[in-house]
């Protein structure tokens, strides 16, 4: 399972980038907290950008790309911490 994301575009800034690739990626929207900014890994020089979506909606179907697969699962908060904490066993 891996979170929605995805590169900015030129002029783009970081909220715009999530709201876009949120409805891209899954057909919804949200309201954003912004929770930390850090690098991809030790090699790149590439800047993430991390946020809490909440009060989620959705508005649309996806709009993949050719080549994704994106399969949505919804669960609750909780659900979500106690998938993290299996996941780490």
């Amino acid at each position: 399972m891996e979170l929605p994301g995805g590169a900015k575009n030129e002029g783009e800034s970081p909220e715009d980038t999530i709201r876009r690739e949120l409805l891209e990626k899954t057909g919804y929207t949200a309201e954003f907290y912004f929770v930390t900014r850090c690098l991809e890994c030790g090699y790149s020089n590439t800047d993430r950008h991390c946020f809490v979506a909440t009060h989620c909606k959705k508005v649309s179907e996806q709009q993949l790309d050719e080549n994704e697969y994106v399969e949505v699962i919804t669960m609750t908060l909780d659900d979500f911490r106690k998938h993290l904490r299996t996941a780490l066993d």
